[in-house]
């Protein structure tokens, strides 16, 4: 019970250091790709895409995406919208 103690007792800043790695592991990716334009906030989350797929309009808004940052911006996933090719 001492290891599960001393566990209980570190546990925020257990909880401080999983944050912090999850966040560095973040800023590294979307320092990584900040030479690809894309929509705001689109480097940490996910949200765009899972909006447009929510309301069933991912193919229109694809297309606006790639009509203004390129190609580039078209998902590479293949769980990604089956429209994301028509860019």
């Amino acid at each position: 019970m001492g290891l599960v103690n001393d566990v209980y007792a570190l546990r925020w800043q257990l909880a401080a250091a999983t944050a912090a790695v999850y966040a560095l592991t973040k800023f590294r990716a979307y320092w990584r790709l900040r030479a690809f334009k894309g929509p705001l906030g689109s480097g940490f989350t996910n949200f765009w895409h899972t909006r447009s797929l929510l309301r069933w309009n991912s193919h229109l808004w694809y297309d606006d995406v790639c009509s203004k940052y390129g190609t580039s911006a078209e998902p590479k996933s293949p769980f990604s919208s089956p429209y994301s090719s028509l860019c």
